[in-house]
């Protein structure tokens, strides 16, 4: 099930700080301007551990760019997952400002302004996209944001 997006293509997307799994603050405007691209999953609740681990070896292939993944997760304390900073959001203040009502996972591709460039929102796993098509945006904005 596909729902419609709530954030805007080609806007900033709205900033926040969340705990990491090592309960340390990011603040996602904090590394604005050093990586070229950002792959940002959000999640309320719906486990995407395995689709984070198929991405991940292309993170770290796309670590040149620079690329870096992001994942905000509905739970009190993130799992440690290679190539990704994962993030707790167990009260849903991040989440319920990228998902629309009905939605359990969204994917985000951010430039390194972190202006929304593409999205996926839905309910369950078949609304994340094939890993190819993730890395081919990953790869897109990159080289776009290399010039």
């Amino acid at each position: 099930m596909t729902l419609e997006a709530i954030l805007p293509l080609h806007k900033v997307v709205p900033s926040w700080t969340l705990a990491d799994a090592a309960g340390r603050p990011f603040s996602l405007f904090k590394p604005r301007g050093r990586a070229h691209t950002l792959l940002l999953v959000a999640t309320a609740g719906f486990d995407i551990g395995g689709y984070l681990a198929e991405v991940a070896p292309h993170l770290a292939e796309l670590q040149g760019l620079p690329a870096r993944g992001i994942a905000v997760l509905g739970t009190a304390k993130p799992p440690t997952v290679p190539s990704w900073t994962t993030l707790a959001d167990s009260e849903g203040r991040v989440i319920h400002k990228y998902l629309p009502t009905g939605a359990q996972v969204g994917l985000f591709i951010l430039d390194r302004y972190s202006e929304l460039y593409h999205q996926w929102v839905g309910a369950g796993g078949q609304a994340l996209p094939p890993v190819v098509d993730a890395v081919e945006w990953i790869e897109a904005i990159g080289r776009q944001c290399a010039i």
